[in-house]
């Protein structure tokens, strides 16, 4: 399991407290948070000359990249198996290294040879599915919300919403429920403060919707995302997870402590699917 993001070792920390503006005079103050280095670029490429002040957040620990649902499911990895397989590869990388060192004039030679080997392997073995690339389509749209995977229509298969670096944990769980028979669809929000009308009239009619942050419980996306649907006449069962202990910032095991490992996100799933 990757570290818990560094930001949050305040365990207090209010990151919508930035769009704090009156609403008659501020309308432009944009609050992004990212779920990969993919959708970074995207959000920094989009919004970087725009109109007023735009907070890209971000943190400071590794995360994985965000794949589509086939990919995945193709791959069969979690993140341990992640983790182990980038060590591998980096471990490869330094032997060839090695190799070149000794052997430069050789290699020279048998380079124009590797590099088409290379280019084949690469249409076999390179990650691909990759939602937020844009070499596959993906463009950032600022305020609107993202449909990593739509729920079913049966019953108790409702909506987990979930931006930053937990995105990929509430990926996890969603997959986990998938697997078991239990539909549950996944939005991504990476622009919080930002009602996406359509979007939530989508999740707001599912069975119900949760939302899944490592900001402050009592103060982040989730304290206000309920309000957003009452307002909007919408009364799916609704829940949120965010940070609600005490602890030290940026250790990987912050994540089961706050309750806010995969295993917890299907339990909560659960609960809410009942």
């Amino acid at each position: 399991m990757l570290k818990m993001a560094d930001n949050t070792c305040h365990f207090g920390l209010n990151n919508l407290f930035a769009d704090s503006g009156l609403a008659a005079h501020d309308n432009t103050t944009r609050l992004y948070f990212p779920a990969d280095p993919l959708q970074m670029r995207a959000i920094v490429e989009r919004v970087f000359f725009e109109r007023g002040l735009r907070f890209v957040f971000s943190t400071r620990a590794k995360v994985p990249w965000v794949l589509k649902e086939e990919c995945v499911q193709a791959k069969g990895e979690g993140e341990g198996k992640e983790k182990g397989e980038k060590e591998k590869e980096k471990e490869k990388e330094k032997e060839k290294e090695k190799e070149k060192e000794k052997e430069k004039e050789k290699e020279k030679e048998k380079e124009k040879e590797k590099e088409k080997e290379k280019e084949k392997e690469k249409g076999k073995g390179e990650v691909k599915g990759k939602f937020f690339d844009p070499e596959e389509g993906y463009v950032f749209v600022p305020g609107k919300d993202e449909v990593i995977c739509a729920a079913g229509n049966g019953e108790g298969e409702g909506y987990v919403v979930a931006y930053g670096e937990m995105l990929y944990r509430a990926w996890d769980a969603v997959l986990r429920c998938r697997r078991e028979g239990r539909m549950v669809g996944l939005v991504n929000k990476p622009t919080l403060n930002v009602v996406d009308e359509e979007m939530i009239k989508k999740i707001g009619h599912s069975p119900f919707v949760l939302v899944v942050e490592s900001l402050n419980q009592k103060t982040g996306l989730g304290s206000k995302y309920g309000t957003w649907l009452l307002e909007r006449g919408l009364t799916p069962r609704y829940g949120y997870m965010g940070s609600t202990k005490e602890g030290c910032g940026g250790l990987w095991e912050q994540i089961p402590h706050q309750g806010l490992d995969s295993e917890s996100i299907v339990e909560r799933i659960k609960q809410l699917a009942m």
